[in-house]
């Protein structure tokens, strides 16, 4: 079924908000977010448009868990890459290592990530003792 163009943002909007209140845990509701922004994809005029009417009263909240979800995501997957790297260059990772991976703090991964490409060991990353 066709949404008609002045109902598009609107509708997603309501799809946003619906999801908002569901009780799916974080990361199923960042894939019925990917989902929606798939098979509902808005030019970036009304992107911009969404997020005005995403700050109005009957959709608030909705902008935050957008954000929040999409940022779980990005960290995810920041983590995902730095594992990677090093397993590359280090060949293994010990569950300890694993841990402090997962526990290094979201807004250094991106220093990390740039670290782990040329650091001569964990130990030097701070993530081996």
């Amino acid at each position: 079924m066709m949404t008609p163009a002045g109902e598009r943002l609107k509708t997603t909007a309501r799809a946003l908000r619906r999801l908002l209140e569901c009780p799916e845990n974080p990361a199923r509701k960042y894939l019925l977010v990917e989902c929606l922004q798939a098979y509902a994809p808005l030019s970036d005029a009304e992107k911009v448009e969404l997020t005005s009417l995403l700050q109005t009263p009957p959709y608030e909240g909705t902008l935050t868990m957008i954000k929040t979800i999409y940022e779980e995501g990005m960290e995810k997957t920041q983590r995902r890459y730095v594992e990677r790297v090093l397993l590359r260059r280090f060949k293994t990772l010990s569950n300890a290592v694993r841990e402090r991976i997962a526990a290094y703090p979201a807004e250094k991964l991106d220093d990390l990530f740039d670290m782990a490409v040329d650091a001569p060991s964990l130990k030097d990353l701070g993530l081996e003792d």
